[in-house]
């Protein structure tokens, strides 16, 4: 899923920011069935997921060369919001 993120003007680019999102989207529904943590979980999972998907969207679109540097980052901000849930639950 990477190299296909990586690749520039194909359709198989955009199948990371989906993943990312399909499965935050079933992390929070999860995360809503429980109360005490519904909100704060809920609101780190989303912000850290919105700020990775921004900056995915909008290296994607810069095309600059250096963008796996920036990329990393984001993807690595993504995990942080999916792993969140399990951690406070650990």
């Amino acid at each position: 899923m990477w190299n296909q993120w990586r690749a520039t003007g194909k359709k198989e680019t955009w199948f990371l920011p989906l993943a990312l999102v399909c499965t935050v989207v079933f992390e929070i529904s999860v995360v809503w069935k429980y109360p005490t943590l519904r909100d704060p979980l809920s609101i780190a999972i989303g912000i850290l997921t919105l700020l990775a998907l921004i900056c995915l969207l909008f290296v994607q679109k810069l095309n600059a060369p250096g963008k796996r540097g920036i990329s990393i980052i984001a993807i690595m901000a993504g995990v942080l919001a999916l792993v969140a849930a399990p951690t406070a639950w650990a």
